[in-house]
């Protein structure tokens, strides 16, 4: 394909991009709520390219608004800007103050990461009691991450009790879970019979599990806690689904993941969890790869 090829496709494809997110772009309402989920939208959409350019400035300004308005997801993403410096300067304290606000309202991805910033001395004092607590938190909740993190401290017994039976419990949660990280510790904890009984069969199974995982857990969870609430968004007709869900077929990330937001809100088709979950998997796989 010629470079001008390409740049008359991607023309087109944010042409078909915008066409889908317009009843979106543009919201009605008001309310620290719909503020909120609108700004968080816009700032996905910077920082991922999706529609518009590729804006990371304008990602972490929509970001810190929605953020200052109290969304758990935006104030976890905006410290995790701030301790990696993506687009802000690196700072550790403030990446630990808007962790901890998305923690505070019990988001298991900022508990388990407020976790390892106190394990670690982070942006706060070093404190292994309340590592171990924020991390517990998260793991309680099912949290893949956190469950491993623990799973492994166990056997070590540094901030928690030495249990190698416990250490493999979490573990297993885990592995149950999809987390390559801790399919891949078990099998190295099966071939050298660690905690568990030897089994070179398991080890090798567990390994092959591991090398075929990509699945993100946090994009996941994402996904799993705004399927859970219902923002105030101007009505889409049925025209306006259909071409969506054409478009989201043809296989583009937007398309799909607001054909997500569509099937979890009811707008133009009906109200479909299942269906919903469905398209925003295919929206994270795009993006992803």
């Amino acid at each position: 394909m010629t470079k001008s090829s390409k740049h008359d496709q991607s023309n087109r494809e944010r042409q078909e991009g915008v066409s889908v997110i317009a009843p979106f772009w543009d919201l009605n309402g008001d309310g620290e709520q719909h503020i909120a989920d609108e700004q968080f939208l816009r700032g996905l959409a910077y920082e991922l390219g999706l529609v518009v350019r590729r804006d990371i400035d304008e990602a972490v300004k929509r970001y810190r608004v929605a953020a200052e308005h109290g969304f758990a997801i935006a104030q976890h993403r905006l410290g995790v800007m701030y301790n990696e410096g993506e687009g802000v300067p690196q700072d550790h304290a403030e990446a630990a103050k808007w962790i901890r606000r998305s923690a505070d309202q019990g988001l298991a991805s900022a508990q388990y990461r407020l976790g390892l910033m106190y394990l670690g001395g982070k942006g706060v004092p070093q404190d292994i009691v309340e590592g171990v607590r924020w991390t517990r938190l998260a793991a309680e909740k099912g949290y893949a991450y956190a469950q491993f993190k623990l799973g492994v401290m166990h056997p070590k017994g540094g901030g928690v009790p030495h249990d190698d039976a416990e250490g493999v419990r979490l573990i297993r949660l885990a592995v149950d879970k999809g987390l390559a990280e801790a399919q891949y510790f078990l099998g190295v904890m099966y071939a050298q019979g660690r905690g568990v009984r030897q089994d070179n069969t398991e080890a090798v199974k567990l390994a092959r599990l591991a090398a075929n995982q990509s699945r993100d857990l946090e994009c996941e969870e994402f996904v799993d806690t705004y399927l859970n609430r219902r923002i105030t968004l101007p009505n889409v007709g049925t025209e306006k689904a259909r071409r969506t869900q054409l478009e989201a077929g043809q296989g583009g990330a937007l398309p799909q993941y607001f054909l997500g937001l569509m099937y979890a809100n009811g707008w133009g088709v009906p109200l479909d969890e299942a269906e919903a979950m469905k398209w925003y998997q295919r929206a994270i796989g795009v993006v992803s790869h």
